[in-house]
Order: C-alpha cells, then structure tokens, then sequence
C-alpha cells in the first residue's frame, strides 16, 4: 500500500468503508505484532502508524493496512493526521506509546546518557501518550487498547500510569489496568505486558481469560523443528534456507500457517551471528540453563561481578527468557539449547509466534530490534478476542471499575482516623490485632501524652509507649507522617511505614498482603509471573492509584475484616458483586500462599 498513490489509496478507501469487520487504528505499531493479534481475532487494521522507517516497511509488506511512517510526538499533529484521513468509524484504537522511558533497561540507559552529558535528563518519549489520549478524543472509539512495560505502573510513583487513566476518564470511558503474562497465552517465553483498555458505556471491559490448564509452552515446541544451522550464515537480504521439519518434531500449528504454496519448502532469516573464537569456547562449557558463573574463569572476559548472566543458555524444556530490543546489540543471552551459537532471527521471531510467513526488513540489527520490541501476536489475538467478546456482550466483566467507584465512596462516607490511631493500627500492632484490641487502645489512649504514663504490661501497650515517647522527645510532638519520618520514629521497615503514610496522607496505594490478596481476588487473576508485576497495578487501579487517604483506609479495613486468607467473608464485603472470586465461588489459584511467602509486609 502506497500513501502516494491515488491508485492505492483509492482501493484503501473502498476496502475501509466496506469491511464487516470492526475497524482498527494502530498507533506506534512497530512491526505489527499487536495488530497480527487483533487482526487474528477478527479487527481490520485500517491505518498504522510508526516513526521507524524499517518497522513501517515490515507492517506494510505484512498487512492490508495503510502504513505511514509519522513522528507522534505531537498530540496537535496526530490528531490533524487522523482528521485528514477521513476515516469511517472506528471501532477500537491500539497503541503501544514508547517504553524505553519506563522499562528497568531504559531507565538505566537514559541515566547513564545523562552522567556522561550525552542527553537532557528530559525525556520527550515519556509524554507520547498525550497523543494516544488526543486521538481517542478525535476518533472516540468504542473500545481502546494501550500496552506497555509493567514498570509504567511504579514509574515517578504510579502517577503517571493515574494520569493516562484521569485522562481517558474524563473522555468518558470506564478504563482497567492488566498486566499479562504470554506464555498464559501460548507465548514460549517469560513475558508480561500491562496493558490499559477503555470502553465507553454501554461495553463492558474483558479481559483474556489465562490458560490455566496443560503445560507451559517451551522452547522446544516453538523452535525444535527448526534445521540446526552454522554461526555467521549468510546475512543477505531475502536468505533462504531449505525448510524439513527435523525428525520427530513438528511445528506449532501457528508457525506454517499462511505460507504460500511457492514457499513452503523454504525458510527465511534463519541465521545467526558469528561466534567469536573466545565466546564460542565459553559457550561449549555451558550447560542448558547455565549463566555466565558457569563459564571457567579463564573464559571469563567480561567482570563476574557486574556480568555475571552475561550469557544464558536456554533450555527446550523451559519458556525462553524474555525476548527484548537488546538482541539488536548481541545475543549472549539467548544461546541455543545444543547448538554453540546465539538464536538465529527467525528462532527470535517464533518464539514471539510470528507465522514464518512474516517477513522483516532491514539489516539483521533492524530486524532483530522490531522482534523485540513486539507484542507477541498470539498475546494480541488473545487480548482482541476479549475485545471481540465485550463488543457481543459476552465474556466476563471486569469488576474493578465498579469496585473502584465503590472503594472511594465507602472511603468518603467513613470516619477518617487521626495520624495517631493509624500509627497504632499499623506499626504497634503491625496491621495484625483485630478490631477489639485496636479499639481498647485508641480508647484509653487516644493521642501520645496519654499513652505515655501507660503502666507496664501488654507488650502492646509497651510499645505504643515507646512510640509516643519518642514522638513527643525526638519530634517535638508533631504524628510523623511520611514513610521515612514513620520508619526513623518507630523503627519499622520501610514497607510497613510505606502503609502507615498511605493511610494518613494518601498518594499511594496502600500494598500489603492483606490488599494484595484482595485485589487478586476482585479482578480472578493467579499470581504468576512477577508478584508486584501482576497485582499490584490492580491495586493500583482499585484504590484510584491511593490519591485519597479514606479510600486507602476503607480498602484496607475491607482487605482486612471481610477478604481474609482463610475463608473469605464475601457476603459482609460490600465488594461481593464485583468480585470475581465471589462470583465464582472458588479461591484463585495459590494467590494468597505466595503473597504470604513473596513479601514481609505486614497485612
């Protein structure tokens, strides 16, 4: 598809105003793996857009869509593009906003930029979802889909994630934050996305549901069909390799699909970079799974100490690592299985589950940079069949909107407790004590001149002693507040204290077991993968990011009397109709066993 061809922007225009399918808008769309995904669960992606020559060029030899490559930097210019496309209605927008400014690697990156005075410590990139935000505004779709990095729920305190989610509010949508992990889907590699989805009224949010049952999907099953080739083969474009499953194995039934009749004894980007003579010693010393502390010393030329999973065997019978753009600089931690050398591209772009069919363009970095900057398309068709769902009214509902709007007028209809009394609750009795304990405390010793003349005893009392003398010695009288006044005065861990801020001033959500496992609950998720990654942007989203501190006090008093660990009372929470645990009747999987076991919070 030519943009400037009236020709083909002529057969674009018949095709978009006919389809029977829902239409799509792509937003940063790299080389399409998200739109792959949407466009398997039955979306028609009518425009894509990206600002990587190579990338756009990918899509467009891969898709139907109309493939710009444009700066959307601009939220002015982006919604001017979009006006001047004159589209019909749009059905949904996807984006996937740049993540480097969010990701652990980027973060780092941009830091070191910035010490050796190569780079503003200003990052531009951090603001481009102002343009996805205007071009919802502009299309008003009935449904949007935004995916980024996990770390964009921590990143500058979760208040820029409460911003994009303020934002699409205001627009009118319901908005939910799910952070997914691939290989739940099909994806043979340990991989988690968070992804934002906004639904006007009248639609209800869906998320995927997770494949819970059978094996996890292994390296094996996505590239042991693969013919083992030599390091360095050739890196001409358009290299072919003669294609026969090896004996005994087969490919997934995603991998061959589509493949033209003229090419299905071929496949292509099946090469690799040369080894080294040193790195190809080290890499025959590896066992499956072994790191860069496996090497011998001798082999060793980088510093164990800083490197030290500088190389990474993987192992067929495991999901790979998570596939990431480093691969564009080397590939030291994706070494084959058996073979003494890094993955080949296309290994690289099966296990993201692009078909074979897909072709990359550029040089080998290029090529290597768009896989991994990829939403692997199997994620994307399960998240676009829960779409599809939700447009059919089918699927189930996510109830953390509605619990959230419930969470803050329990918050404003409660009694607020003093800085005092919170400090009792969380760092004398730890959040443990139940409600007879707390209350004959703050009874007999509502503020700290009180309790310090407390007679010796209880171990309870002891302490709330000794917090109020050091309160009233060392900080002149005055509650702490913050986390780091609270940790000094009390002498608590900084998560405890973290809690006790959360709930006297606000500003952030209140994580502990206890609201963790509540969280896991309302939204029916199984806490795999990365704890906090998974639960803790739904905590997030349930208390409204922990802006209010009543609504962070109303969450934990429910988290805590109603959503115990045990047996849950769901007929006293006044959560039970949006819970999905409640709902189902049934514990979700483990949660509350690693929670307990993940962190030391008390809850």
């Amino acid at each position: 598809m030519n943009p400037e061809s009236k020709r083909d922007m002529s057969s674009w225009r018949d095709r978009i105003r006919h389809t029977r399918r829902p239409l799509c808008v792509s937003l940063w769309s790299g080389a399409g793996g998200l739109d792959l995904g949407l466009e398997m669960a039955g979306f028609d992606i009518a425009v894509a857009v990206d600002n990587d020559g190579w990338a756009a060029q990918t899509h467009a030899y891969n898709s139907k869509a109309l493939v710009l490559e444009r700066d959307l930097s601009s939220p002015g210019a982006t919604r001017t593009l979009l006006r001047e496309l004159d589209l019909p209605a749009v059905a949904l927008v996807a984006g996937g906003f740049p993540c480097q400014p969010y990701s652990r690697a980027g973060q780092n990156r941009i830091r070191h930029l910035v010490k050796h005075e190569q780079r503003s410590g200003v990052d531009e990139r951090a603001f481009a979802w102002l343009s996805y935000v205007a071009a919802v505004q502009e299309l008003r779709p009935r449904q949007c889909i935004a995916e980024n990095v996990p770390e964009l729920a921590t990143f500058n305190g979760g208040l820029l994630l409460r911003d994009i989610v303020n934002a699409l509010e205001d627009l009118g949508y319901s908005v939910d934050v799910r952070v997914l992990s691939a290989r739940r889907f099909g994806v043979p590699q340990y991989r988690e996305r968070l992804f934002i989805q906004a639904a006007l009224p009248g639609t209800e949010i869906v998320w995927p549901e997770e494949e819970r049952e059978g094996p996890e999907p292994t390296l094996a099953a996505a590239i042991g069909d693969l013919p083992d080739i030599s390091p360095g083969k050739s890196w001409r474009d358009g290299e072919r390799t003669s294609y026969e499953p090896k004996p005994g194995s087969e490919p997934p039934d995603w991998a061959r699909a589509g493949m033209p009749k003229t090419a299905r004894q071929w496949l292509t980007d099946h090469v690799s970079r040369n080894v080294r003579e040193d790195d190809l010693e080290a890499f025959r010393q590896l066992p499956p799974g072994g790191t860069y502390l496996d090497v011998p010393v001798h082999l060793r030329r980088y510093r164990d100490e800083t490197y030290t999973d500088k190389y990474k065997r993987l192992e067929w019978g495991r999901p790979s690592r998570t596939i990431t753009a480093h691969m564009a600089k080397d590939g030291y931690w994706y070494i084959h299985p058996e073979e003494h050398r890094t993955l080949s591209i296309r290994e690289a772009a099966r296990i993201q589950t692009f078909p074979d069919r897909y072709q990359f363009a550029g040089y080998p970095t290029n090529r290597f940079l768009q896989i991994g900057n990829a939403v692997p398309p199997l994620l994307g068709r399960a998240v676009g069949a829960a779409l599809q769902d939700a447009r059919q009214g089918q699927g189930r509902a996510s109830g953390i909107p509605r619990a959230a709007e419930r969470l803050s007028r329990l918050g404003k209809e409660r009694e607020s407790m003093d800085a005092w009394r919170i400090l009792v609750s969380e760092v004398v009795l730890g959040g443990r004590a139940g409600a007879k304990l707390f209350s004959e405390l703050t009874k007999a010793f509502p503020d700290p001149v009180s309790a310090l003349g407390a007679a010796n005893g209880d171990p309870a009392v002891a302490r709330l002693r000794e917090l109020a003398r050091k309160v009233l010695s060392s900080n002149e009288g005055k509650i702490p507040e913050t986390a780091a006044e609270i940790s000094r005065l009390a002498g608590c861990g900084p998560a405890q204290a973290s809690v006790a801020e959360s709930l006297i001033t606000g500003g952030a959500p209140p994580k502990n077991v206890a609201t963790m496992r509540m969280a896991a609950r309302v939204a029916g998720v199984s806490a795999t993968g990365s704890l906090t990654g998974i639960v803790f942007p739904i905590l997030a989203r349930l208390t409204a990011f922990g802006e209010d501190a009543r609504t962070n006090q109303a969450a934990v008093e429910v988290a805590r009397s109603v959503c115990r660990p045990d047996i849950p009372d769901c007929p006293a929470c006044p959560l039970e109709e949006f819970c999905a645990h409640a709902v189902s009747g049934s514990a979700v999987v483990d949660v509350q066993t690693r929670l307990q076991l993940a962190s030391a919070t008390a809850g």
